[in-house]
């Protein structure tokens, strides 16, 4: 009878210990690795990380750039978390991040919700990292010279149509 308690108390005790598994993989060996802004080094594929329940992040970026790019999609006890850490600070909120720049940074962050006893798998990826950030940089280029290519001529044909008179 003794055991039976004493097996009932370990495995409520045990129940209360609520942890899960993220199994992390990326195109690339060795990366770094930010769980919920924990640097850790990538050097094999499904490397397993015991998490605690509840919703976290992996990313190829670090907590500042996170929390730039998804400050307004996590509630706010989340990036209290962060800060009480010394992970991100107050300044951070008032700090832009490029539209290009968030774009790369969404794309290499994942979000798991860990369920207890549960190991999901997450792929981060350098190569789509790579093309998002080229591709969103090369439209603000084009842009950016589209713009200023329309308003010089305008100032070009204003100047020889003043001449003209």
């Amino acid at each position: 009878m003794r055991y039976l308690i004493l097996l009932l108390i370990l495995s409520v005790a045990a129940a209360g210990q609520s942890v899960g598994w993220v199994a992390v993989s990326a195109d690339s060996l060795p990366a770094t690795v930010y769980l919920d802004g924990q640097e850790t080094v990538l050097d094999s594929n499904h490397r397993a990380y015991e998490l605690s329940v509840g919703k976290h992040f992996v990313s190829l970026f670090g907590p500042r750039k996170v929390f730039q790019a998804f400050k307004d999609d996590a509630p706010e006890h989340f990036w209290d978390k962060l800060r009480e850490q010394k992970l991100i600070g107050e300044s951070n909120r008032t700090q832009l991040l490029s539209s290009y720049e968030r774009g790369s940074v969404r794309v290499g962050t994942k979000w798991v919700y860990i369920m207890p006893d549960e190991t999901l798998d997450v792929r981060l990826s350098a190569a789509q990292v790579e093309e998002t950030y080229r591709r969103d940089s090369s439209g603000v280029l084009s842009t950016f010279v589209g713009w200023t290519l329309l308003i010089g001529l305008g100032m070009v044909l204003s100047v020889f149509l003043l001449k003209l008179d």
